[in-house]
């Protein structure tokens, strides 16, 4: 099967953002970072597989499954046997209480590896959004329970009244990008949460190691238009804060920004073309970037290598920009581009890049499904290269700089605009009525 056509973010074609856009086939969800995703259709009855080879039959009672490549998993029901316990413990300052936040739910193994867990505060305007999110393993007796033990929020019990947490189970599938992979939350039988207070102040309690390789940490940033949960890493680009304050350009009340810390592997990767003006670097932790888009991640196209002021001659490439050796290792390892302020995007390679501020530089990011690591397990064990930590920041909205500086048919966005929008997505994660620590 052919390839997908790349669109940019910044391209004409690009998706509708803040849309769900009609599919050919089902429903699409447009992502800025991220692109499109086509969910298939299935029936509408949910359940076991019981080991049915003709499980997309619609006759066949308590089913519901959605295609997914050649796979053919059964969608399991939401989780069931849903509770959540808050317990203050104590306040690291007069205005901030920490918490230790525990869940629980039952899922079935047969059709189901992981539960996300997302606490929601009261409807505001009618919406309600997550704040922050967790996944956890099912186990083989169908449980999947973890604790969050540092997470901060100003005031009192009382200003949490009415937190609640839904859950939403994964197929059996190797991803965990594709909207598709995920059963319903059924947010009208969210579950409110306990409140208790104990006063002993939580040390702050991070998934141990199992592994004994050297590897690093990003903070990566990711905005997913018109849906209410996250969409993960699996198959997708994301940004650190620099690049996530040029997508807030474009972000609009109806997404939801995401907040995750990435384990990277230490890696040493030779002939890599997307790091460097020259084009081409060796021993780098990083593979070339790839655009992610339609569920698959590609070769990228002129517009982005523009993006990233590689020379002209790794944009418009003799033979093909990405070789078997590269196209290998970003299917494996995590990509990555520089992207230099301020921001110059044009399908037609400009006659000189604009000057460099010297100091100002972010980066997007491309995570291959394969390298990803399964629960509990560390970089460069089991053959993958980076996990994302179970919890994760959520945050919506936001009241964004909009100008952008249009020009001979190129788009500029000045770095005051794009490190302005920075600021603000910080801020705004860090005055969330519920707060994750730092990445490490």
């Amino acid at each position: 099967m052919a390839a997908p056509a790349l669109v940019s973010l910044d391209s004409p074609d690009a998706p509708v953002f803040g849309t769900k856009q009609p599919g050919a086939a089902g429903r699409a969800y447009s992502s800025i970072m991220g692109g499109t995703f086509s969910q298939h259709p299935y029936s509408h009855k949910h359940g076991h597989n019981n080991n049915n080879d003709n499980n997309n039959d619609n006759n066949n009672e308590g089913t519901k499954t959605f295609e997914f490549g050649k796979l053919r998993p059964s969608i399991p029901f939401p989780p069931s046997q849903l509770t959540c316990t808050i317990k203050a413990r104590g306040s690291r300052s007069t205005n901030t209480t920490l918490l230790a936040v525990s869940l629980r739910a039952s899922s079935d193994p047969g059709v189901s590896d992981q539960v996300a867990f997302d606490l929601m505060l009261p409807a505001t305007e009618n919406v309600r959004r997550p704040l922050l999110g967790v996944t956890a393993p099912v186990s083989p007796q169908g449980i999947a329970e973890v604790t969050l033990n540092s997470v901060e929020s100003d005031g009192d019990l009382e200003s949490l009244t009415g937190l609640a947490v839904v859950a939403r189970a994964k197929a059996l599938v190797p991803t965990e990008g594709h909207p598709g992979a995920w059963s319903a939350a059924n947010l009208s039988h969210n579950v409110s949460c306990t409140l208790l207070y104990t006063g002993n102040e939580p040390a702050v309690v991070r998934p141990a190691r199992s592994g004994t390789n050297a590897s690093h940490w990003i903070t990566v940033y990711r905005y997913s238009t018109g849906e209410t949960f996250p969409d993960y890493l699996d198959e997708h680009n994301a940004g650190d804060i620099i690049v996530a304050g040029r997508v807030a350009q474009k972000a609009n009340s109806e997404g939801i920004w995401a907040r995750y810390c990435v384990e990277v592997l230490n890696a040493s990767l030779d002939n890599i073309t997307t790091h460097d003006k020259n084009g081409s670097i060796s021993g780098s932790p990083y593979a070339d970037y790839l655009t992610c888009y339609k569920g698959g991640c590609h070769c990228p196209g002129a517009w982005d290598r523009i993006i990233g002021r590689l020379p002209k001659s790794k944009v418009f490439c003799k033979g093909g920009c990405c070789s078997p050796q590269s196209t290998y290792q970003s299917s494996w390892y995590v990509g990555k581009m520089p992207v230099k302020l301020p921001w110059l995007s044009t399908p037609h390679f400009p006659q000189a890049y604009l000057p460099w501020d010297g100091k100002n530089e972010g980066a997007f990011y491309s995570f291959p499904s394969a390298g990803r690591c399964p629960p509990g397990i560390s970089p460069g064990d089991r053959n993958c290269t980076w996990r994302r930590e179970a919890s994760y920041a959520l945050t919506a909205g936001g009241k964004f700089d909009k100008r952008a500086t249009q020009k001979n048919g190129q788009t500029i966005l000045s770095t005051k605009t794009i490190m302005g929008n920075a600021k603000t997505l910080a801020e705004q994660f860090a005055r969330a009525p519920l707060r994750l620590p730092p990445c490490r």
